[in-house]
């Protein structure tokens, strides 16, 4: 084979996996923050946030096997500061 035909660049596409994770991603966009997202609007860990929302002292929405935060919730909390 030629070295120069296997080295070409290709246009990049995402595989299916990549999809489904940039739909999930595109959440912080909108109406949810995901809760690393929300743990760096509030300046917290993910720990300490994921603790909080166990405690329900967080709100949030188990979406399959995410969980996501309401970001009027997170804008709340930051006014509280």
């Amino acid at each position: 084979m030629n070295p120069a035909k296997i080295l070409a660049r290709r246009e990049y596409v995402p595989n299916r996996r990549e999809m489904q994770i940039n739909q999930i991603n595109q959440t912080d966009i909108g109406l949810f923050l995901s809760i690393p997202a929300a743990a760096r609007e509030l300046g917290v860990s993910i720990k300490r946030l994921t603790l909080a929302i166990d405690l329900r002292q967080v709100p949030a929405i188990q979406l399959g096997r995410r969980k996501v935060v309401p970001r009027a919730a997170i804008e709340k909390l930051a006014q509280l500061d």
